[in-house]
């Protein structure tokens, strides 16, 4: 639009800055030069995020992070307490600990645990179509923390430290690795509900740049305008059909007739303006960015924005497709059973089969 706009004048401050700081400066850059790019955001010649040189060949391409904010405890899925077997009932050793609500006496987990696979995996009586696969699993047991307040351990979880403001994983993860796909974020964050206790901070690039953060998406099914619903619970005097051998019989899982994908990312579409008009309008705003970076630099935070509003306008076409469950056969539905919780997770794989580095 200005193609004769003269560059801004050097100050007299600013001269005797770079006379004075001239031959120091250009050691500092040389030392930090690859941080500095890195802040920057390197991007491809086609605007998509690409991985650093890492230190190590990179094993993990993608990764589904099934974070349970409130979900079921450790002693009573994978890490049983035989010591809470032998003392249930009884008070606590020691004495009693004051808190906030009356301590009560010790108590085992209601749970029956067997061993599962070759690898003698304990699993309850909760995972019984779980201990079929224990072979095929990592199990991690080594791992805790001595955070007792949920929203600190949550943070502890997602970032690896207790107070907000550092990087989620899934934000190290596409820093390091970039995304495979220019139309989907590299990092997305499904919950069926209102975020989480912590909510963004869960999420967040922290120092990392802005690129990096993960994009959250509502994955609660919508059957109109307002509304928000689970599928609807059995009825309590419904009668079950069972098979031959007295098993009940599932019945197949049915999308709703109202779901639409494009109402699950907000604003995705835009039926005001026309892709072609999105086009020039961002065109547009990247011919000012490019003005603005020769006058007084590049910014990341503005350049993060940018990348941000290219992923939007391609999602328009990529990301309705991308979470539309209609297109998976009845066996695959039946497969991963009804609900939201269920959906995301169908959904979660869709998303990492069109290239999406992590979804949490």
């Amino acid at each position: 639009m200005f193609p004769h706009k003269a560059k801004q004048p050097t100050t007299r401050r600013e001269a005797l800055r770079r006379i004075g700081n001239g031959f120091g400066m250009m050691a500092f850059a040389g030392m930090i030069g690859d941080s500095v790019a890195r802040a920057g955001g390197i991007s491809g010649p086609d605007g998509q995020m690409v991985s650093y040189q890492l230190d190590h060949p990179a094993k993990v391409k993608r990764v589904i992070f099934l974070f349970m904010n409130g979900g079921c405890s450790a002693i009573d899925s994978f890490d049983p307490k035989p010591a809470l077997e032998k003392f249930d009932g009884q008070p606590m050793p020691g004495g009693g600990i004051k808190t906030e609500r009356r301590t009560g006496e010790l108590m085992k987990s209601p749970y029956k645990f067997k061993k599962y696979g070759q690898c003698g995996m304990d699993l309850s009586e909760l995972w019984p179509n779980l201990g079929e696969v224990a072979d095929d699993i990592c199990w991690v047991r080594s791992v805790y923390t001595e955070i007792p307040n949920h929203e600190p351990a949550c943070l502890m979880m997602n970032t690896g430290a207790n107070q907000a403001g550092r990087p989620a994983i899934g934000s190290w993860l596409t820093y390091g690795l970039g995304t495979e796909n220019k139309s989907l974020p590299g990092f997305v964050v499904l919950c069926p509900t209102a975020p989480t206790t912590v909510g963004s901070p869960l999420w967040s690039n922290g120092f990392l740049p802005a690129i990096n953060q993960g994009t959250y998406i509502s994955s609660r099914i919508q059957t109109r305008p307002g509304a928000e619903e689970e599928p609807p619970a059995p009825e309590a005097d419904a009668k079950e059909e069972k098979d031959k051998d007295g098993k009940v019989k599932k019945k197949p899982v049915k999308v709703e007739a109202a779901f639409d994908p494009k109402k699950l990312v907000s604003h995705v579409n835009n039926p005001k303006f026309e892709l072609t008009e999105q086009k020039r309008e961002l065109t547009l705003l990247e011919n000012l960015e490019k003005i603005n970076a020769e006058t007084i630099g590049k910014d990341s935070q503005v350049e993060a924005v940018m990348k941000s509003m290219e992923i939007a306008y391609r999602m328009q076409t990529e990301a309705p497709e991308v979470f539309d469950v209609r297109k998976e056969s009845q066996a695959t539905l039946d497969m991963y059973g009804e609900g939201t919780t269920a959906r995301g997770c169908l959904q979660a794989v869709r998303l990492v089969e069109k290239g999406v580095r992590m979804v949490q």
